[in-house]
């Protein structure tokens, strides 16, 4: 892994968002005062690629993100031997400091991995090593850069084994196993089928050639009897065709017999056309009857033309009755009319005398002597005296009750008048209607009556004769058909006995020509049963010579086990000589198969045998043990060599037996001692030297070949160091750089930094961290 961008931007110091580019940085240094925000850098690239930061584990999160800041987000762009690659992880904090992460992964335009999970899960593959691996040999963060040095055994040789692959051994034994696995299963399965054919054999295969043989013979013996079994069957078919046409010639004959009825037939048909003929002619009589009654009721007038004028005449009778009731009725209300006008009239004057009579009483009752008249003006001089005036009362109800009488004669009146002028009226357009007499009207309807009853009787004679006509029309129709039958019948059978020649017949004269036709075949059928007699017998001796040839051929083929159910014997034979050559053929090939699968059998065997061997080699439990102390003596000859400038051969490592490292003092008599008893310092050069060690180393002690660790970074012991030392760590460093791995310090030791090439100032103010790149 070798980066080549970083973005950060709310994490740790960096409020603010920051940008690096590491391109042409082989060495490089993260410079600044401490507490600057040096480490943050580390622990963001870290936390890109796992989402862990060194200093708070796995599991802390939450801290990486700046205070009094809710998000922070991560860039990180790295190439991996030929491919590039970007990782981007963001934090956010809810209001309850509850955290949400977000990550991706990606190379060019394609998505790796889209949850933190699945990025972390993607890294470790591709990098191949962990966390806790990562942070040991390739970030060498504060607190941890003795990591590898004081690891376990147990942990240091995890470590290894992740590093240099040491697990494909497990991989290719467990292949191994399974490759021995797979070949026992081919050879039991082998061993299955050649015990499934057991009873191929060389003798088994000879026995089939041996059928084979005697079918063929069988085959060539019933192909020899195939033309005479032919030329019998030819004949015998021959033979039962004859027979079987002088059987069906018998039964004609014996089927030749007079149609029932066929004597009395043309006297019925003669007396049937006779009756036809007769009832035929009643029915044109009483057609001819019909006819001449309709002729005479259509020059009269329609009877309900004279209903109808009866019926105005008696209209005639009730109006004249009518008027001059109503005549009578019309005088009397007239009268009755005058006298309510009289009436009217006096109490109309009466009521106006009243009237009057109570004015004047009105009046005078205001007059007073000496005052003007209201009337003539003049001045009155005496009031006058008078009777009192009648009552106003009863003269208004005696006039309105006269008034009323008044109205409603003169309503009876006008009632009368208006129906005697209607039905006058009527009368008169009644009269004006009627043409004929009463008596002649009488003479019209009877003759009419009598005309409709001579019409009804000739339509029921005419119809009662035509259903008798059709009647005798049905049945002669019906002798016809006999007649027509038994016709067809004679045809028939002069059809069917066309080939025995039958004697010349007149169709015409039916029972003549049946008398003949059955007397010729009563003559002829003892001839014809004599020749069937003979065909018989000869059909009976070809099928016994049939018999004869086919039973020595089935005998043939039950001794050559050939089953002949029904069908053709050479069919038979044919089918199952197929069956045994394909037998034989089969036979054959299952003999090569058996040898092959034995040639298999022992291939399989010999590479189970192999895989096993394999599988125990590297099964062997101090295989592994044996490649990790051969790696760790090849770390600890690397470190030593850097030692052998870092520390000017003051003291070197060694390994003990169990794997831990010492440290040989050569300055105490190569005193051999504890890696517990290095100082700072000293902790600080031989953990720096295990380190380039290891990244020097990496490639050429891994089980595949390849170097995963294109960079390292070391943060910490640097302020240890005393000038001479820091000079040689700083020489040792350029070396490496040099050598095309990238190297990163973060260090606030100012000499140190200015002796690197590329530097990365970080720097802090009040509100943010900041970096600056400065190049040599």
């Amino acid at each position: 892994m070798r980066p080549r961008s970083l973005e950060v931007e709310g994490l740790g110091p960096f409020r603010e968002r920051v940008e690096l580019g590491f391109e042409d940085c082989d060495l490089f240094a993260f410079t600044g005062p401490t507490g600057s925000g040096k480490s943050s850098l580390v622990d963001a690239m870290v936390f890109a690629l796992y989402g862990s930061v060194p200093r708070y584990g796995k599991r802390g999160v939450a801290p990486v993100v700046t205070q009094g800041r809710l998000q922070g987000r991560v860039r990180l762009v790295f190439t991996l031997g030929a491919h590039e690659y970007t990782a981007v992880r963001s934090v956010r904090l809810d209001a309850r400091k509850r955290v949400n992460q977000e990550a991706r992964l990606e190379r060019g335009d394609q998505v790796l991995a889209g949850s933190p999970p699945e990025v972390t899960e993607a890294v470790e593959a591709l990098i191949g090593l962990d966390f806790d691996q990562f942070t040991k040999c390739v970030v060498l963060p504060q607190g941890e850069f003795d990591g590898f040095l004081h690891a376990k055994p147990a942990d240091r040789q995890g470590l290894l084994v992740a590093l240099l692959d040491l697990g494909i051994y497990d991989r290719v034994a467990e292949s191994a196993r399974i490759r021995q696995a797979a070949a026992d299963g081919e050879v039991a399965a082998i061993e299955r089928r050649l015990r499934s054919a057991e009873d191929v054999t060389p003798e088994t295969l000879a026995a089939a050639e041996k059928h084979v043989a005697a079918l063929e013979r069988l085959l060539e013996r019933v192909e020899a009897a195939v033309p005479r079994l032919e030329a019998l069957g030819t004949e015998r078919s021959a033979a039962a065709e004859e027979e079987a046409k002088l059987a069906r010639r018998l039964q004609r004959l014996t089927e030749v017999r007079v149609p029932e009825g066929l004597a009395g037939l043309a006297k019925r048909l003669d007396e049937l056309r006779e009756e036809v003929t007769v009832w035929e002619k009643q029915g044109t009589e009483a057609e001819a009857s019909v006819a001449a009654a309709e002729d005479s009721l259509a020059s009269l007038p329609e009877r309900a033309d004279l209903v109808s004028l009866w019926d105005r005449w008696r209209q005639r009778s009730a109006l004249t009755e009518e008027i001059a009731e109503l005549s009578a009725r019309t005088q009397e209300y007239a009268e009755v009319l005058e006298a309510a006008r009289r009436s009217h009239e006096m109490a109309r004057e009466r009521l106006e005398r009243i009237r009057r009579e109570h004015e004047a009483a009105h009046l005078r009752a205001g007059l007073e002597v000496g005052e003007p008249c209201p009337v003539c003006l003049r001045d009155i001089e005496e009031v006058p005296t008078a009777e009192e005036p009648g009552a106003l009362t009863d003269a208004e109800a005696t006039e309105h009750a006269a008034s009323q009488e008044l109205v409603k004669a003169d309503r009876d009146h006008t009632s009368a008048v208006a129906r005697l002028a209607a039905s006058s009226k009527s009368l008169e357009a009644l009269i004006a209607t009627l043409e004929s007499t009463p008596g002649e009207i009488d003479a019209t309807l009877t003759k009419i009556d009598a005309l409709v009853d001579a019409r009804a009787l000739a339509r029921s004679q005419r119809d009662e004769a035509r259903r008798k006509a059709a009647r005798a029309r049905a049945g002669l129709e019906a002798l016809g058909a006999e007649e027509r039958a038994a016709k067809r019948d004679l045809q028939r059978d002069l059809l069917v006995l066309a080939e025995m020649d039958p004697p010349a017949l007149d169709v015409d004269d039916l029972a003549g020509a049946w008398e003949a036709l059955t007397g010729w075949a009563a003559e002829s059928l003892p001839g014809l049963a004599a020749l069937r007699e003979r065909a018989l017998q000869k059909v009976a001796e070809l099928e016994a010579g049939i018999r004869e040839t086919t039973g020595k051929l089935q005998d043939a083929c039950v001794e050559a086990g050939v089953e002949v159910a029904g069908g053709s014997i050479r069919d038979a034979v044919v089918t199952a000589l197929a069956t045994s050559r394909a037998r034989r053929e089969q036979m054959g090939e299952r003999l090569e198969e058996v040898r092959q699968l034995g040639l298999e059998r022992d291939n399989q065997a010999v590479k189970a045998t192999v895989a096993k061997a394999l599988a125990g080699h590297l099964r062997a439990n101090n295989f592994e043990k044996w490649l990790l102390d051969e790696a760790l003596r090849v770390l600890a000859d690397g470190a030593n060599r850097r030692l052998a400038e870092l520390a000017r051969g003051q003291y070197s490592l060694s390994l003990d037996s169990k794997l831990d490292f010492e440290v040989i003092d050569h300055q105490a008599a190569d005193e051999r001692r504890s890696v517990q008893s290095l100082s700072g310092g000293e902790t600080f050069l031989v953990s720096l030297a295990l380190a380039l060690s290891l990244a020097d180393h990496i490639a050429e002690m891994s089980a595949v070949g390849t170097s995963r660790l294109e960079a390292i970074f070391l943060d910490e012991g640097f302020g240890t160091l005393d000038p001479e030392s820091l000079e040689a760590v700083a020489s040792v460093i350029s070396e490496i750089g040099a050598g095309g791995k990238m190297v990163g310090i973060i260090t606030h030791v100012k000499e140190l930094a200015e002796m690197v090439p590329c530097r990365f100032e970080v720097k802090k103010d009040a509100v943010s961290a900041r970096v600056r790149r400065h190049d040599s």
